[in-house]
């Protein structure tokens, strides 16, 4: 994955500075504010990943966050195999919308099982497949944590975040969600690195048969994106399908 971005990059710099120099005059500098419009929600495959898992990028808030349904504004963006990724856009600040996701997939396993996956800072980076650092920073209780991740890509492209991570059980015990919330001010700075000034997530893991759950892993980010859209997409959306089939995987080998 790495190598891909690396090369992604190295070719944007040396065939495709024209459109890079231009996309990125737009995104950081012309236009401030990203404006975008409800018909600008359909995005074609090769277009955008913004770094939100990796501006990480524009995707899912913990309060927004919801079951899709007949009258819900999230659209099917992509499906791979068993995980099918959606999307939503909703307003980050006055003139400038931000994207919505969350991945879902079906694995043989239970609530419980899937929740103590994550909060095992062993499998850290193994669901997390583009972290090159995860660690538990701070445990106030079984149900609350503190964790840090930290993303080496290039110089350019090193960036980290601090979440908080609260664990809940529905009262039949047949659900669990892990809210996550991103604390830029836990941690001092790294001068080498960026921290992500906002991040909103939440795992849900829901029994539906007693002996297999669904998997749902929201993201949203506040955050400008760190390069082009037409450049990041691609890698927000292979992310947020491996995370919730690496979250299958650990559990199908334990």
């Amino acid at each position: 994955m790495k190598a891909m971005i690396i090369l992604l990059v190295l070719l944007l710099r040396h065939f495709g500075q024209a459109h890079a120099e231009k996309t990125a005059r737009n995104e950081f500098a012309g236009n401030p504010v990203e404006v975008i419009t409800e018909g600008q929600s359909v995005i074609t495959e090769d277009s955008y990943l913004e770094f939100n898992n990796y501006s990480f990028e524009e995707a899912s808030e913990v309060t927004n966050a919801e079951a899709p349904s007949e009258t819900s504004s999230w659209e099917l963006r992509k499906q791979n195999d068993d995980v099918f990724i959606y999307q939503r856009w909703v307003e980050a600040e006055p003139g400038r919308k931000a994207r919505e996701l969350y991945a879902e997939i079906l694995v043989k396993s239970t609530p419980d099982q899937l929740a103590q996956i994550i909060r095992n800072e062993k499998y850290g980076t193994e669901w997390l497949s583009m972290a090159d650092e995860y660690k538990v920073l701070r445990e106030n209780s079984d149900l609350e944590w503190y964790a840090y991740s930290k993303f080496d890509f290039l110089p350019a492209l090193r960036f980290d975040l601090v979440t908080r991570n609260e664990m809940k059980f529905s009262s039949d015990k047949k659900s669990v969600s892990i809210g996550i919330s991103g604390q830029p001010g836990y941690l001092p700075e790294d001068e080498k690195y960026r921290r992500l000034s906002h991040f909103e997530g939440r795992w849900e893991f829901v029994s539906t048969n007693g002996s297999h759950s669904r998997i749902r892993y929201y993201m949203f980010s506040k955050t400008k994106p760190f390069l082009p859209r037409w450049v990041s997409d691609p890698f927000v959306f292979s992310e947020m399908g491996n995370c919730v089939s690496n979250v299958k995987k650990i559990a199908e080998r334990l």
